[in-house]
């Protein structure tokens, strides 16, 4: 069975998968926020996460210490071999290519990566000599040089040796093969990752400094386009399996964030030609283009993550907890497109679920997250920093609407933060869409909620 560009329905079943990173995540650049909501009533006094922040600091310098002191001497080690091996076995011995490509992830480690190309460079020659220039043998070196030169900052030549690995794969299983999907699936995730790392850069665009095969998706990014047509591709392979793949649902959940990308680009870039005109505003819903290619994006995002739903219903044995992921991740797709009403419909028939599930109301009220804001599908592939790297947090006060959309957010306590990553909390909680909040009778109505904003400046 084709899969179709943004496509038809399909059905069948598999397990429950998650949006993975490719061969690196895009990074915030220097100076950008990240900020991780909580809710206020859940975590302890302001006194004692403050003190955990500072105690996270600490453990993360000591293990820094420690770390750095095993690198040197896992890396003497290596080093050492190698030596002994190019005595006794020669300079091309089949024996050298695993310590050297053991030394260059130390060296890699250490923040060293031009070292370790070198390295990586030998192990290369080595594996060609001995097992010829098709050996997938190749491919976790190839995985090391690519991390090195993201490392370097040198994005085109880990484009190209990302081309490489792809094509020696694809060479070696077949275009048609199970066994081609995870390389499918890196080279895709990659370029969604370039198309992430270049929006954050103000410099030149990686775009005029790349080539990419064009594809029929009909949206100027090529690294969207080439991300969108191997995403398929891989679809297409999976789907002539006799048994379900776990892969299926990750793809679903990653062609609707490829929706959601463009759209936002789309919504952005109507912003800024409103920001032109004198009196000018911008309106996906009233601009009759926009509007038409607003719910292109809508529908076929959503047709995904209603695929990804239907499989869990479909499993022999239904994964109710998975039911549920789905229903609302779904609703949230419909509030993020300002489908309100059947927002909240699918809200409702979430909560109907999980209750006739059987589940506590409290594992209920934790799954549901009600007050939080929903977290958009393009932040799957961004780099998550953890508790040490958060620099603070921001208590704050919001009023909700029914449908999610706040207003008048409040600061509870005077913020021991830069007025810039205030001002930008403050704008994002105003343009984010939030989960609506149940009444005591079990109707969404306005609410007002306090959220914790732990925050990230980089």
């Amino acid at each position: 069975m084709k899969v179709q560009h943004f496509a038809s329905p399909l059905i069948t079943v598999l397990l429950l998968s998650v949006i993975g990173p490719g061969v690196f995540a895009a990074k915030l650049n220097p100076g950008q926020i990240q900020f991780h909501p909580t809710l206020l009533n859940e975590l302890p006094s302001n006194t004692s996460q403050a003190a955990a922040i500072t105690a996270h600091a600490r453990i993360a310098s000591a293990d820094t210490a420690a770390t750095t002191a095993e690198q040197r001497d896992a890396a003497f080690h290596y080093s050492q071999l190698i030596s002994t091996l190019e005595l006794q076995q020669g300079l091309y011995a089949a024996a050298l290519r695993e310590p050297l490509l053991a030394l260059a992830a130390e060296q890699l480690q250490a923040g060293n990566p031009q070292a370790a190309l070198a390295g990586l460079e030998r192990a290369m020659q080595i594996t060609r000599v001995q097992e010829g220039l098709s050996s997938l043998a190749q491919v976790p070196i190839l995985h090391t040089m690519i991390n090195a030169h993201v490392e370097l900052g040198d994005l085109p030549n880990a484009h190209n040796l990302q081309q490489v690995m792809l094509s020696l794969q694809m060479r070696h299983h077949g275009h048609d093969n199970v066994e081609s999907v995870p390389a499918l699936l890196e080279w895709a995730d990659w370029n969604v990752n370039l198309y992430l790392s270049d929006k954050q850069q103000d410099g030149t665009s990686l775009v005029d400094t790349l080539e990419h095969a064009g594809t029929t998706v009909n949206y100027a990014n090529p690294f969207i386009q080439e991300a969108y047509a191997h995403y398929v591709s891989a679809l297409e392979i999976l789907h002539q399996q006799p048994q379900a793949h776990a892969s299926l649902v990750t793809i679903e959940r990653k062609l609707a964030a490829l929706n959601f990308m463009v759209d936002k680009d789309m919504m952005e870039l109507l912003d800024r030609k409103a920001a032109n005109v004198v009196g000018g505003a911008s309106d996906a819903n009233v601009d009759p283009m926009a509007k038409r290619v607003r719910n292109f994006h809508f529908s076929n995002g959503g047709t995904a993550l209603e695929r990804a739903l239907a499989y869990g219903y479909l499993s022999p044995e239904p994964d109710h907890d998975y039911i549920a992921a789905r229903m609302l991740e779904l609703a949230d797709w419909n509030l993020l497109f300002d489908r309100r009403v059947a927002a909240l419909e699918l809200y409702q028939k979430t909560l109907d679920f999980m209750a006739a599930s059987h589940l506590p109301q409290q594992q209920i009220d934790s799954f549901f997250g009600a007050g939080l804001p929903v977290r958009t599908p393009d932040t799957a592939y961004l780099e998550e920093p953890g508790p040490e790297q958060f620099t603070g947090f921001i208590d704050v006060e919001v009023k909700l609407s029914k449908y999610g959309a706040a207003s008048d957010p409040r600061l509870l306590t005077e913020p021991d933060a830069d007025p810039a990553v205030v001002d930008e909390l403050l704008r994002t909680i105003r343009h984010g869409k939030f989960r609506p909040v149940l009444a005591p009778d079990g109707v969404f109505s306005d609410d007002t909620v306090k959220l914790r904003y732990f925050y990230t400046q980089l």
